[in-house]
């Protein structure tokens, strides 16, 4: 008889295979990424998505997208970011080494940025557009 455990792995890993894949400007790419639909007020311009086939949750992603004066400094301060200052231009280019054409198009000067703090070891990114005001966001969870 084949064992509850078994079974389970076996579930886990056909669910995990079953929403892998790569989606380019797919409206679905939001609620992938958060878990939730766009919020009204959020207009995705570009997204790209990426799950990969296994059993625990590894994903990467990237959003270009318009919000409402205020959405990216309520992001900031409920989530407890840091302001990185003028973005740092290797990090950018390591970024867009990575990332699709679209994703931060401009020089390095031209983003204001956010992440978490160093020790917290995390892939997030946040840059806003000082001119447009178009929020570049990218995550990954390998």
């Amino acid at each position: 008889m084949i064992g509850l455990p078994i079974i389970l792995f076996v579930c886990l890993v056909a669910n995990g295979l079953a929403k892998a894949g790569h989606w380019d400007d797919d409206p679905k790419n939001w609620e992938r990424a958060f878990g939730v639909p766009v919020p009204k007020d959020v207009r995705v311009i570009h997204s790209s998505y990426m799950r990969t086939p296994h059993f625990t949750r590894e994903e990467e992603f990237s959003f270009q997208f318009k919000a409402p004066p205020g959405y990216v400094a309520g992001w900031v301060t409920h989530d407890k970011m840091q302001e990185s200052g003028p973005a740092d231009e290797v990090q950018i280019q390591e970024l867009k080494a990575r990332r699709p054409k679209w994703f931060l198009p401009k020089p390095p000067s031209a983003y204001q940025g956010w992440s978490f703090p160093a020790e917290s070891h995390s892939n997030f990114h946040l840059f806003m557009d000082r001119e447009t005001g178009d929020v570049f966001y990218t995550d990954s969870q390998m």
